[in-house]
């Protein structure tokens, strides 16, 4: 746990302590809780068995990036319609200790985003019994799976990290950023213009 909490924050219905070592995320995402790779692999890898009952890793990647590798057991959601349907529907959590853990590439946007939003929609749907929530305790990998891969490729399949703007798949990124009109700049304005550069210049490395 990061020791410049002098009172360690409680999950989100305060009725304990965070179960994982973590740490605050950058600036842009202090109000959100990170954990590090390493932390990662010790859950998956039953450290945590004590205190965490259960664990659901949710991918917030384009399909082509998590079908070209994933964490084993993680969730594919893109959408906001897909983490309603299905962890909000008709939601049945067995668990008293369960963690959500958030990612996409870098851990910078998608997931963060998404991760926030799970907590509106859980915070609107419980409302009426504050502060009690579904999902308490979320937390977002730290670096994504950009990050994780390389220090943990055993615990990923298949074994292999397909970037979001790697130029064999700009059609498809160009699709699901249509789909999801969820990759917005600071202003809430679409930002494909970002991503059609980083895919140039990825083109011209290729080449050079």
């Amino acid at each position: 746990m990061d020791s410049s909490y002098d009172n360690p924050p409680l999950i989100g219905n305060n009725s304990r302590q965070y179960s994982l070592p973590y740490k605050a995320c950058h600036s842009e995402h202090c109000d959100l809780k990170c954990i590090t790779p390493t932390t990662m692999n010790n859950l998956v890898k039953g450290v945590y068995s004590d205190t965490v009952e259960n664990y659901v890793v949710i991918d917030t990647r384009y399909p082509y990036e998590f079908n070209g590798g994933h964490i084993e057991g993680a969730f594919n959601v893109v959408t906001q319609n897909d983490l309603i349907q299905q962890f909000l529907t008709d939601p049945q959590i067995p668990y008293k200790r369960q963690v959500i853990i958030f990612h996409c590439e870098f851990s910078s946007k998608r997931g963060p985003r998404m991760c926030r939003f799970l907590r509106k929609e859980d915070r609107d749907r419980n409302a009426y019994r504050y502060p009690e929530l579904f999902y308490p305790e979320m937390y977002i990998l730290h670096g994504g799976y950009k990050e994780f891969f390389p220090l943990y490729p055993d615990l990923c399949t298949p074994s292999n990290y397909i970037a979001m703007a790697d130029p064999n798949f700009e059609e498809q990124l160009m699709h699901w950023q249509r789909v999801c009109k969820t990759i917005t700049d600071p202003n809430g304005t679409t930002n494909i213009r970002g991503f059609k550069s980083r895919l140039r210049s990825q083109r011209q490395l290729q080449l050079s």
